[in-house]
């Protein structure tokens, strides 16, 4: 389980079984440009969700200041299924880029998913 330092907030947690973190984020690697191409949220519940897809450039700078996270899209009270998929790619994501979604659900069981397609371009 990865807590936040301050409030011990559960961010991140990896189940035995399952091996991996169910995490809907990506680094755009070294020599490469993402392209954003489309995002797909679900809420698998009675109970709507709210659903933040951020970037922070810069990430391997370890010195205040950090480049700031950016919210980029914010889909309110999502019931069933929600897909941003427009004809030319959402985001330019450069080298070194983060990019994630947070979801908040509006009940204790309520169940999400995310997920990202992203081109990568290597650099010339």
């Amino acid at each position: 389980m990865i807590e936040n330092s301050g409030s011990g907030t559960d961010l991140i947690t990896i189940a035995a079984d399952e091996d991996q973190t169910q995490y809907c984020g990506y680094s755009i690697p070294l020599g490469y440009t993402g392209y954003l191409l489309s995002a797909i949220v679900q809420v698998d519940a009675s109970k709507a969700a709210d659903f933040r897809l951020f970037t922070r450039e810069n990430l391997t700078d370890n010195t205040t200041p950090f480049s700031p996270k950016r919210l980029r899209y914010y889909w309110d009270g999502v019931l069933g299924i929600e897909t941003f998929n427009p004809d030319t790619p959402i985001l330019k994501l450069p080298a070194l880029t983060d990019i994630w979604i947070e979801a908040r659900g509006g009940g204790a069981i309520t169940e999400v998913s995310a997920d990202i397609e992203i081109l990568l371009v290597t650099n010339s």
